[in-house]
């Protein structure tokens, strides 16, 4: 079964799908691939980049801290920036930002899209 006959159409053929032939067992164009992945993700992310817009973001998941008794929660930035003292909107509720902290556990001030 060919990819046009189900409707791909590669680069070379005038569509927009990415065709890198490789070999990783001959190690062969894998530093053609690998620059073509990144020059995919350079385009997408220049595209989604809009610093000057608040945040758009999606909650992975919310709960409240025993100790402090305070709401924390899980977020993927979408579009835009979220700084610490950002008000937010969450369905009905809101708030401010208080604190960040990256995926690593270390305190940020300024998190992008990701």
């Amino acid at each position: 079964m060919d990819l046009e006959s189900q409707g791909v159409v590669t680069e070379d053929l005038g569509g927009n799908v990415t065709c890198v032939p490789i070999s990783a067992k001959e190690h062969v164009n894998i530093n053609k691939l690998e620059g073509k992945i990144i020059d995919l993700a350079d385009k997408k992310i220049s595209l989604m980049e809009d610093h000057s817009m608040p945040a758009q973001c999606i909650t992975i998941e919310s709960n409240v801290d025993e100790k402090s008794n305070q709401l924390t929660a899980t977020l993927l930035i979408k579009k835009g920036v979220l700084r610490t003292n950002d008000t937010f909107v969450c369905g009905i509720h809101e708030g401010k930002v208080r604190f960040m902290k990256d995926d690593n556990g270390r305190n940020i001030q300024v998190a992008y899209p990701g």
